[in-house]
């Protein structure tokens, strides 16, 4: 089992001192800065911690698929709410959602009184920026690089097949590296409700695999793609243009 213990401290407005622990050789201190008014600072800077913890810092190797086999260990109650999708704050919910979907499977403890922590003084080693669009990005052979969303990996786990859901994220980055990607043609209210919820006309593209289902909804960014949303059509063509 891998624990990730962290505890936040309110340093300003705005931003928090996260101890963390991970090992004897792997513990220390993060500020996360939250780039918005916010009540729930210190819950919001450890949702940020353990992301950056598990996901980003490389603390893992590999780099976890999911989270079977790690416990999050946090100090604020209000985490475990939004986890369970009872919390009535909107930033809350949105920065928990990797709990669910990125790390699904993850066990989450709360403990005020967590004691495996660095010492209070512990200085700060590294500054990190709560993340107002939480996604992962890999480098694809037809679209370049592809930003996957919380929201968008949500979408998929609703819609994976059974034979994928032991290692669901390694399916969903199987399946976007695909030589065999191609656009298609989406019928036009169809489009036109997937614009309206995720982006401006002629930002929106939408690919899939000749032989599959399920379409995967993208916007354009300067340096690639986001995939926003995942969905299963039948009735689409694929279509000649790029």
């Amino acid at each position: 089992m891998n624990i990730v213990n962290v505890k936040a401290s309110q340093t300003g407005d705005r931003s928090a001192k996260v101890l963390w622990y991970v090992g004897r050789e792997k513990n220390g201190a993060l500020e996360v800065q939250i780039p918005f008014d916010a009540t729930n600072v210190e819950a919001l800077a450890e949702l940020a911690a353990v992301r950056h913890l598990i996901l980003e810092a490389e603390l893992f190797n590999p780099l976890p698929r999911s989270g079977h086999g790690f416990r999050a260990v946090v100090t604020k109650g209000a985490i475990k709410k939004a986890m369970k999708g009872k919390s009535q704050i909107t930033s809350m919910r949105k920065y928990s959602r990797f709990l669910t979907g990125r790390l699904d499977g993850i066990e989450l403890v709360v403990d005020p009184k967590v004691k495996m922590l660095p010492d209070e003084d512990t200085p700060v080693t590294k500054v990190i920026e709560l993340n107002l669009e939480p996604h992962e990005t890999i480098s694809t052979p037809v679209l370049g690089e592809v930003q996957i969303t919380d929201h968008a990996y949500e979408r998929w786990l609703e819609r994976v097949e059974e034979r994928s859901k032991d290692r669901p994220y390694d399916s969903l980055v199987r399946r976007l590296m695909s030589p065999d990607l191609a656009p298609i043609s989406v019928p036009e209210k169809v489009l036109e409700q997937k614009i309206r919820k995720y982006g401006e006309e002629g930002t929106l593209k939408v690919y899939r695999h000749p032989s599959e289902p399920i379409h995967f909804g993208l916007i354009q960014k300067e340096s690639g793609y986001a995939l926003v949303t995942v969905f299963v059509r039948n009735d689409t063509l694929l279509s000649s243009k790029k």
